[in-house]
């Protein structure tokens, strides 16, 4: 899932045209979000005076369910907050520290850039409360997650929901630890206009774990989930599209198996085992 990448230069305004290093260790950053304030330089691969920033305040979008899509929201990201011009400088700096998205171009009458997040401090890992919080939305009911957000105790409410799912103190521990991995990695390898968790990919691997087989060309990317001595398998396919912000997203391509394979994951959790699909 993390080792193709998508060589795209046909324009000189395509995202791999730019990069950002971190320094003084000039290292590149490899993936679209920047976990902590950052000392940051800009490098563009063609002859440009400036560039400009457009930034979009982070937006706490609703988590998508599987019958919907994060992506067929409307009015994702239209309007950008701010515009600001910097020289294009090798020797000069900036740092990113309000959440949010920032679009880095030459020419903001075309479409194209690179787009950087900021979100949390030490983003992608779980270790906020609401990190926390939030992916439980796709294994708990309305009414749980008004009781847990409605808690003093926070991190307590999200302990006990996990709890009153088995009843078995390390088994809860088990739940937390492989449900909360997943999301960490959800968000390290799938982040692009939402944290990762939250994009359609991030969605599918939180509950199912990570794939059997992946098979990816020019224009989707399919997962597959199979069980040991037997034909059966639930198959999820992910379009790829350009989507707000220029950024390449994967879109989730539904059936009605799939909302039969979703359910079924979903009960899994709330019975209170770990959903790997091989075993069912």
């Amino acid at each position: 899932m993390s080792d193709i990448i998508t060589v795209d230069k046909s324009t000189l305004l395509t995202a791999q045209n730019f990069r950002f290093n971190i320094v003084p260790q000039n290292f590149p950053l490899f993936y679209p979000f920047v976990a902590n304030s950052y000392n940051l330089k800009i490098e563009y691969a063609h002859q440009a005076d400036s560039f400009f920033i457009m930034f979009y305040s982070h937006k706490n979008f609703p988590t998508p369910k599987p019958s919907g899509s994060l992506y067929s929201m409307e009015n994702l990201y239209v309007k950008p907050d701010s515009t600001w011009k910097i020289p294009n400088n090798p020797k000069q700096y900036y740092r990113f520290d309000q959440m949010g998205i920032y679009k880095v171009t030459v020419d903001t009458s075309k479409p194209g850039g690179a787009n950087l997040l900021r979100y949390y401090d030490n983003y992608p890992k779980i270790d906020a409360l609401e990190a926390l919080l939030q992916p439980l939305d796709y294994v708990a009911s309305p009414n749980e997650m008004e009781k847990i957000v409605g808690e003093t105790n926070l991190k307590l409410a999200i302990d006990n929901f996990w709890l009153s799912k088995t009843e078995s103190m390390d088994r809860a521990r088990e739940l937390i630890r492989v449900y909360y991995n997943r999301v960490y990695l959800a968000n390290y390898y799938f982040t692009d206009i939402a944290e990762g968790w939250k994009t359609d990919r991030g969605m599918v691997y939180v509950l199912f774990g990570p794939p059997n087989k992946v098979t990816r060309d020019l224009v989707s990317e399919t997962w597959a989930y199979t069980k040991k001595e037997s034909d059966n398998e639930a198959v999820f396919t992910f379009i790829r599209e350009t989507g707000p912000l220029d950024t390449e997203v994967f879109v989730l391509n539904k059936n009605e198996s799939d909302n039969y394979s979703f359910k079924r994951a979903v009960d899994n959790w709330r019975r209170g085992d770990v959903f790997y699909y091989g075993n069912l």
